[in-house]
């Protein structure tokens, strides 16, 4: 199979979009905090980031939408809870994508 160069194209394009949105969401503190807790914790609830980090639950639910729209966490529903953790695979591929080995952890 022959890859074209407007398919290429397309594809750097969608690589450099899905990193825009990376670091969109990572630009914001409070959501840079997240991820930073998640990486250190695992998987957590929204409540006891909330209150680990000092927001609000409503506030938490506003950033992990964006920090999951983005692809950085996963979250996953227990009965009335929903836990989240962080989606390393993404970081690894927005750190591939610059030629980058991500840090083991």
């Amino acid at each position: 199979m022959q890859v074209d160069a407007q398919t290429s194209v397309n594809a750097n394009q969608n690589t450099t979009e899905q990193r825009a949105k990376i670091f969109a969401a990572l630009a914001d503190p409070t959501r840079l905090r997240i991820v930073e807790l998640l990486a250190e914790a695992g998987e957590m609830s929204g409540s006891e980031i909330a209150s680990h980090i000092g927001i609000s639950l409503a506030l938490f639910c506003h950033h992990s939408k964006t920090l999951s729209e983005a692809g950085l966490i996963q979250i996953r529903r227990e009965g009335q809870t929903k836990y989240n953790s962080l989606n390393r695979g993404m970081l690894a591929y927005c750190f591939a994508s610059f030629g980058i080995e991500s840090p083991e952890r």
